[in-house]
């Protein structure tokens, strides 16, 4: 059945945008083979793409899915979405349809029965409560930062399912799960995977773990919010503004009188408004300057049309 092809562009793109477009051919062969009604097919796809949408928003992998992701997208998600349609909002068609859903990707070897799911989600329990108690974070906080510390554990066992040091990654490994996931979120998500792992790694340390030469791994993201030149008034906007004081508004002679301080004195707002009388010395030509951003007091030249006002 080529319905893959046939699909709302929506469903279409939200599968597109996920890992679990992979898996949807043979999802689609297991509903047909089971004598599925096409129609019936078409809508457990339409809510397999809706819960890829969510999946990727949730920076969760197919590997990642388990039943409790699942209930959580049935409990959490579905009585408050708003996602674009078409999209399948019936809780028993929705669960239905990912119970399908669940048995494919065992089928693909994706998830599997072993014990290494169990000491994955047994570990991720205790982060939990940590976050929790210790912490004090906000329950969406704490899902964040499960399902980054869960790609990184399972990336751990990918490795080595046999280790007995599962919960503590290797520098190497650190940086290859930092690179990777660097790859694929934005610049401004950077900061939110640096604190779910420089938590968790202070998790490690309080169980009694030796962590310490992993911390400098793990760079906090550039954020240089005044990096760039701050954004100024062209010569014709300046000209607009010092015109915008005709002689019938109340008090334009003040009005005029501030904009000219910031425009030829370059001082700040606070600065303007905290100025006197008694601070403006004519003769000598200077202002004084009272509770400025260093809180103490300066002088400056009058200069340009400020002397004239």
């Amino acid at each position: 059945m080529d319905l893959c092809n046939s699909l709302h562009p929506v469903p279409s793109a939200w599968l597109g945008e996920s890992d679990l477009a992979t898996f949807v051919p043979a999802y689609v062969q297991r509903l047909v083979s089971r004598r599925y009604a096409v129609a019936t097919v078409r809508v457990y796809v339409h809510c397999v793409a809706h819960f890829a949408h969510w999946t990727h928003h949730c920076r969760l992998f197919a590997e990642d899915i388990t039943d409790d992701v699942v209930q959580c997208f049935l409990d959490k998600h579905l009585p408050i979405c708003k996602c674009s349609t078409p999209v399948q909002r019936s809780r028993h068609q929705v669960r239905a349809a990912l119970r399908q859903l669940l048995s494919t990707l065992v089928d693909q070897g994706v998830l599997s029965n072993d014990t290494s799911h169990d000491r994955v989600e047994t570990q991720l329990a205790q982060f939990n409560i940590y976050m929790k108690d210790a912490r004090g974070l906000a329950e969406s906080t704490r899902t964040r930062r499960l399902s980054v510390i869960r790609s990184l554990l399972r990336m751990r066992l990918a490795v080595d399912a046999n280790t007995n040091e599962m919960a503590v990654p290797s520098a190497d490994e650190l940086r290859q799960f930092i690179s990777r996931e660097l790859k694929r979120i934005s610049p401004a998500s950077a900061s939110s995977l640096a604190g779910a792992l420089r938590g968790y790694l202070r998790f490690l340390a309080i169980s009694g773990a030796r962590v310490e030469h992993l911390l400098p791994i793990i760079a906090s993201p550039a954020c240089w919010r005044l990096a760039s030149l701050p954004q100024t008034l062209s010569q014709s906007e300046i000209e607009q503004l010092l015109e915008a004081f005709p002689p019938e508004i109340p008090s334009h002679r003040r009005g005029y009188a501030m904009v000219r301080c910031l425009v030829d004195l370059g001082l700040r707002e606070c600065e303007v408004t905290n100025l006197e009388l008694d601070d403006i010395d004519w003769q000598a030509g200077t202002l004084r300057i009272n509770k400025g951003k260093a809180h103490g007091m300066r002088r400056t030249w009058l200069k340009g049309a400020s002397c004239k006002v």
